[in-house]
């Protein structure tokens, strides 16, 4: 329902999920969001698709601490918010993910409660563990390439508390931290999205040729010129980085 679905402008994209549909436009762009809102409202209308205009928000990225911050007229009868849940994960309009680790820790101490109350009913160390990664790694690991890169030291510490406990009550049969989950998920994803068919290897760039190496290198893509540390925090740029 949704593939006929698309942009005014090709500098605009829309992220499109089941019944979902987001709407991005930067900055600089030759057809503004209200007129591509406009032309998603038509689009609703001719396929007898109602928008619910009560779930839908406007959030305007920017960087974390602009000189200067002017902000665009909001879109008529639409909300506009500071946080958002994307996915499944939260994120706020100045790229910080303080919000989505604390729903994080809130839902991991919960089930930290099953895994003891499992544990007093003498259940195996090999299927607590299996639970432990179920609920608590699980929760850790989702979208962890996207959000994993911008978190600080002061975010990192309650993580690793979690897991350093679990780890000495017995839940868990290894000892995990924040960093190597993020290092392990970086590379594991950054291996997938090298292959021509996955849906977002366009995002890399182009690759670069050598006339020789003098080591072995994990990738041959072009390096990009770095500006703002944001940029050098996001996944592509991270890992581009990273795994030269």
């Amino acid at each position: 329902m949704l593939s006929d679905l698309r942009p005014l402008s090709s500098i605009n994209c829309y992220n499109k999920y089941a019944d979902d549909a987001g709407l991005l436009s930067p900055e600089n762009t030759d057809v503004d969001i209200v007129l591509e809102f406009d032309n998603l409202k038509s689009w609703s209308v001719r396929n007898k698709l109602p928008i619910n205009f009560s779930k839908t928000k406007e959030i305007v990225f920017h960087r974390p601490s602009p000189r200067l911050l002017v902000l665009p007229s909001p879109i008529t009868n639409i909300e506009r918010v500071f946080l958002t849940k994307l996915l499944g994960v939260t994120i706020t309009d100045d790229f910080r993910f303080n919000s989505h680790i604390n729903s994080i820790i809130t839902v991991c101490s919960q089930r930290l409660y099953l895994l003891k109350s499992l544990k007093s009913s003498n259940l195996s160390t090999s299927s607590l563990h299996i639970i432990f990664n179920t609920l608590i790694i699980s929760s850790i690991l989702h979208a962890l390439p996207a959000w994993g890169g911008f978190v600080t030291a002061h975010d990192i510490t309650p993580l690793d508390s979690i897991l350093s406990k679990s780890y000495k009550f017995g839940y868990s049969t290894k000892r995990y931290c924040f960093t190597t989950l993020l290092n392990e998920s970086d590379g594991s994803f950054f291996k997938k999205i090298c292959s021509q068919n996955h849906c977002i290897n366009h995002l890399l760039p182009q690759l670069k040729p050598l006339a020789y190496n003098s080591r072995p290198r994990g990738h041959s893509y072009a390096l990009p010129q770095i500006n703002f540390t944001l940029f050098k925090k996001s996944f592509i740029n991270r890992a581009l980085l990273n795994f030269v």
